[in-house]
C-alpha cells in the first residue's frame, strides 16, 4: 500500500479547512511562488516507518496560526506561535494520512514535528507522494514517504 495523492490532498484540504480555517481553492486556481517557505516533518515508525512533510510560505502562516489560535488575521504572531501551528498542522495531517493507509488497527510512533525554513523554498523529495493544494493567500506542500512496510 502508499499514500495516493488523491489521499494526501483530501487529508490536507480536510485539515487545513477544519482545523486553521483555510479557504482551499479547487486545484486548477493555484500553485507554488517564489519565497520563503517554513517546513514541518514528522517522522514516523510503526508497520512502516518514513516522513511526512508539510511546507508553506511564510508570508501565509501568520494567518493560518491566528486562525488556529482564534484571533484577529491582523495580530502579530511570535515566531514560536507560527513554528508551532506548523508544526501541530503537520503532526495532525500524518495521523490523518497513516489512519487512511494503515487503517485503525495500525499503530505509530510520530517523533515530534522539526520546523525549518528556506529562503529558496522548499522541495519534496522525488521518491514521496507530494501534491500541492492552492490556498487564498497561497499554497501548502504536502508530501509523504514510506520507506518500508505498508
Amino acid at each position: 500500500m502508499k499514500v495516493t495523492p488523491e489521499a494526501l490532498r483530501s487529508v490536507a484540504r480536510e485539515v487545513l479547512e477544519t482545523t486553521a480555517f483555510a479557504i482551499v481553492m479547487p486545484e486548477e486556481e493555484g500553485g507554488p511562488v517564489a519565497g520563503p517557505m517554513l517546513s514541518a516533518t514528522v517522522r514516523f515508525d510503526g508497520p512502516s516507518m518514513g516522513a511526512f512533510a508539510l511546507a508553506i510560505p511564510e508570508s501565509v502562516m501568520p494567518a493560518l496560526a491566528n486562525n488556529m489560535l482564534g484571533r484577529d488575521e491582523g495580530e502579530p504572531c511570535t515566531g514560536q506561535e507560527i513554528a508551532d501551528a506548523l508544526g501541530e498542522l503537520a503532526n495532525i495531517m500524518c495521523g490523518n494520512a497513516l489512519f487512511h493507509v494503515a487503517g485503525p488497527a495500525a499503530v505509530f510512533d510520530l517523533a515530534p514535528p522539526e520546523v525549518a525554513s528556506s529562503a529558496e523554498g522548499v522541495r519534496t523529495p522525488p521518491e514521496g507522494t507530494s501534491v500541492i493544494v492552492p490556498l487564498a493567500n497561497g499554497f501548502a506542500e504536502v508530501s509523504c514517504v514510506l520507506e518500508d512496510g505498508l
